[in-house]
């Protein structure tokens, strides 16, 4: 085992540094997603504890289990469409590499 992972036919260029930007892309976005999320979470359990019995601690058990029922790729597109097209916070789409404005020209 030489710990080569090829060429990439789409891009003729090594796997092993794609693979890298990736994995480091991927480690920004649950950082983040560990820093919103636990504080809510600890927020709506306190809340949730305070409230035993009463309606607002039904609403918070109902949309905690809801949230971890929904798979991913499902919230995510809920999430998409939220903020990137209902919102238009949050860019929804990645500019075409040939396109005008995007940094690249074109080789053709």
């Amino acid at each position: 085992m030489t710990g080569n992972l090829g060429t990439s036919y789409q891009y003729q260029a090594p796997i092993g540094p794609l693979l890298t930007a990736a994995l480091g892309n991927s480690l920004k976005l649950a950082a983040v997603a560990f820093v919103m999320v636990v504080p809510l979470g600890i927020l709506g359990g306190v809340i949730a504890a305070l409230n035993v019995g009463k309606p607002l601690d039904r609403v918070i058990s109902v949309i905690g289990l809801s949230a971890t029922v929904i798979p991913e790729v499902v919230s995510g597109i809920i999430l998409i469409l939220i903020f990137g097209i209902a919102l238009n916070v949050l860019r929804s789409r990645r500019p075409h590499p040939r396109a005008p404005g995007s940094g690249r020209r074109s080789t053709t």
